[in-house]
């Protein structure tokens, strides 16, 4: 009978570890708040859709004739995203900054911060920016959402 090596059970380990247990993405809907300059939470809740496509991200938030897009990059270990965003849209940006956002092990919230808000996103200083992750259905809307999420 063959011994079964150290080696070969650490690589049997991580195969399976893989396979049975994949990690969160932040691909999907939120609930998010914020704080704005004076580091006063926003008193109002906004929906965020968040789309995956590698390592390559696109998003929205708010509701129609009220909202904005992000793009960004996920980190090697697909929990840490830094972009950018714009309101109302990237191609006539009235405000602009930098995201860095952070998904939590369980894939059920992100943590991050943002700056900018000014036509040249020039405030450096950073404000939090939270999501709560919801059934895409309980936000009515997310169909506006996705369609200027981008590609």
């Amino acid at each position: 009978m063959k011994t079964i090596t150290k080696p070969f059970i650490l690589a049997l380990i991580a195969v399976l570890g893989y396979s049975c247990c994949p990690r969160p993405s932040f691909e999907g809907c939120y609930i998010t708040r914020w704080k704005d300059s004076t580091g006063a939470y926003n008193p109002l809740s906004s929906p965020m859709f968040i789309k995956v496509r590698g390592s390559q991200v696109t998003g929205a938030w708010g509701v129609e004739g009220n909202s904005g897009q992000l793009r960004g990059t996920l980190s090697n270990n697909g929990y840490e995203l830094t972009g950018e965003w714009a309101a109302p849209l990237f191609s006539s940006p009235s405000y602009q900054g930098k995201i860095w956002f952070t998904l939590s092990a369980t894939g059920d919230r992100f943590d991050g911060t943002w700056n900018g808000g000014t036509p040249r996103g020039t405030v450096h200083t950073r404000m939090e920016w939270s999501g709560r992750r919801v059934d895409c259905d309980s936000i009515p809307e997310h169909k506006y959402l996705k369609t200027i999420a981008g590609p």
